[in-house]
């Protein structure tokens, strides 16, 4: 339990970071973030049982892109003080953050955008105690501190099933 608190709070201290910067990066090898997510089957999807991401984003308006979950990054709720890494079609890196409201945030560091937008409008789907974001869709206009706006679509689902929390997950 220790050990993912540390490795929690490294996060965070990341993630904040990252998100004062306006920009993102991918995350590497070994993290602090946890161990990789299990390799997806040939659908795309995490095996049975296995902890991973499903889903896509697309954006458009400001930058046309896909993006998907980045393959080498720990599973986590979208709420988590962990954001996950996207990879968008371009090569380019971002990340997302989904509140239980349905507030939405997202940003990238492709030099086309201007760094976190935010909005609301998602459909989240909670754990079974209310407290993580295991799944959602969105369909909606998200704006920059500039006001420049993007548009983002999609839907994404983690499997979560961190050990010693006590039956937390996101099946």
């Amino acid at each position: 339990m220790d050990r993912l608190r540390l490795a929690l709070g490294f996060a965070s201290l990341v993630a904040l970071l990252a998100g004062c910067s306006g920009t993102a990066s991918p995350p590497t090898e070994g993290s602090a973030s946890g161990p990789a997510a299990v390799e997806p089957t040939a659908g795309g999807q995490p095996a049975a049982g296995a902890d991973g991401f499903e889903g896509s984003l697309v954006t458009s308006g400001g930058y046309d892109a896909t993006w998907s979950v980045s393959p080498d990054m720990a599973s986590n709720p979208f709420n988590s003080a962990n954001n996950p890494t996207l990879v968008s079609d371009k090569g380019t890196f971002g990340n997302i953050k989904v509140t239980e409201d349905g507030s939405v945030s997202f940003g990238s560091g492709a030099s086309e955008l201007s760094g976190q937008y935010a909005g609301t409008g998602a459909d989240v789907t909670l754990d079974e105690t209310g407290q993580f974001v295991c799944a959602f869709s969105v369909d909606t206009d998200v704006a920059a501190g500039d006001g420049s706006t993007l548009h983002v679509a999609g839907a994404m689902t983690v499997h979560w099933h961190p050990e010693s929390a006590g039956g937390l997950n996101c099946p």
